[in-house]
C-alpha cells in the first residue's frame, strides 16, 4: 500500500520514514461489532476514562483509502453517502485484499507515540477482517459487542444519523425481505415505536435495509466464534441488549484492568 499521511502522527501504508511505527508494536484495543450494537457509546467512555491513543474510526479509514481505489478501479470519484454502496464497494476491497479493514489497520504507521501507550480503534467487522488483524496484530486484543437485529434496527431509528442511508428500488422493504431479519412480533413492536414518535415507515425501512445489506456482508455471531474459539485469551464478548451501558463499561473495565494495559487520565 502506498503511503498516506492521514494526520500529523497517522499515516497507512509502507514508508522508509523511521519516525513511523508499525502498527504490530503497539498494543491495541480494537473494538469490533455491526451497527448499532453500541460501539460509539463505549468508545467515548473508554476515551473518557483511559489514556487510549484514538485512531481514525473506520468510517474515515473507508472514506480516505477504501473508496478512492475502488472508485478509481470503477471510473467514478464522488461522495458515497448510501451505505448500501459502501457494502459493495468494501466488499470489492476484500476481493483485492481479503482481510479488508483488518489489512488497513495493519497498514496504520504511527509517529512521536511511546509503545507503552495502548491505541484504540472502532471498529472490525465480519470474519476475515478480524482473523486477518488477529495474525497480523499479535499484541491486540478484541472487544466484541452484539445485538439482536430488531435493537440494531430500533438504536438506529433513535440515533437519526445523516451517514445512516440505503436507498433502494422500494420505498418498502419486501415482507420476506424484512422477516429474515425481524419477526412478526419485533415488526409490530417497530411499527408501533415509530407510529408513537411521528417516524414515517419509510424511515423504518430504510434503517432496516442497512441492517440487512450488512448482514449480507457481516455475520456477528460467525464473527463472535471464531474470536472467542481462536484467541479467547485475546477475546472479551457481550450482548449489549442485555447489559445497561454502565454495566458494559464496568464489565471491559475489569477485564482489561486484568490485561494490565490502561492508564487513567
Amino acid at each position: 500500500m502506498e503511503f498516506l499521511k492521514l494526520s500529523d502522527t497517522i499515516g497507512a501504508g509502507n514508508t522508509k520514514n523511521p519516525q513511523y511505527r508499525p502498527m504490530k508494536q503497539f498494543l491495541s484495543c480494537i473494538l469490533v461489532g455491526v451497527t448499532g450494537v453500541g460501539k460509539t457509546t463505549l468508545k467515548n467512555k473508554l476515551l473518557e476514562k483511559y489514556s487510549f491513543y484514538p485512531l481514525p474510526g473506520r468510517r474515515t479509514l473507508t472514506n480516505r483509502i477504501i473508496l478512492p481505489l475502488m472508485q478509481q478501479n470503477h471510473g467514478a470519484m464522488e461522495p458515497v453517502n448510501d451505505r448500501s454502496k459502501r457494502f459493495a464497494y468494501t466488499k470489492a476491497y476484500r476481493k483485492l485484499h481479503p482481510g479488508g479493514m483488518g489489512y488497513v489497520l495493519s497498514k496504520i504507521r504511527i509517529k512521536t507515540l511511546s509503545s507503552s501507550t495502548p491505541v484504540l480503534f472502532d471498529g472490525l467487522r465480519g470474519v476475515q477482517e478480524v482473523k486477518y488483524a488477529a495474525r497480523a496484530l499479535p499484541s491486540a486484543f478484541f472487544i466484541v459487542l452484539t445485538a439482536p437485529d430488531h435493537l440494531r434496527i430500533k438504536r438506529l431509528i433513535n440515533r437519526q444519523d445523516k451517514f445512516d442511508q440505503a436507498k433502494g428500488p422500494d420505498t418498502i422493504l419486501d415482507k420476506a425481505e424484512f422477516e429474515k431479519i425481524c419477526s412478526s412480533h419485533h415488526q409490530a413492536k417497530l411499527f408501533d415505536h415509530v407510529h408513537k414518535h411521528g417516524i414515517s415507515k419509510a424511515s423504518l425501512h430504510e434503517k432496516a435495509r442497512i441492517v440487512i445489506k450488512e448482514k449480507e456482508n457481516y455475520d456477528q455471531e460467525t464473527t463472535t466464534c471464531f474470536l472467542t474459539e481462536t484467541i479467547p485469551d485475546r477475546t472479551f464478548s457481550l450482548d449489549s441488549s442485555q447489559h445497561s451501558p454502565g454495566e458494559i463499561v464496568a464489565a471491559i473495565d475489569k477485564y482489561l484492568q486484568n490485561k494490565k494495559v490502561l492508564i487513567t487520565h
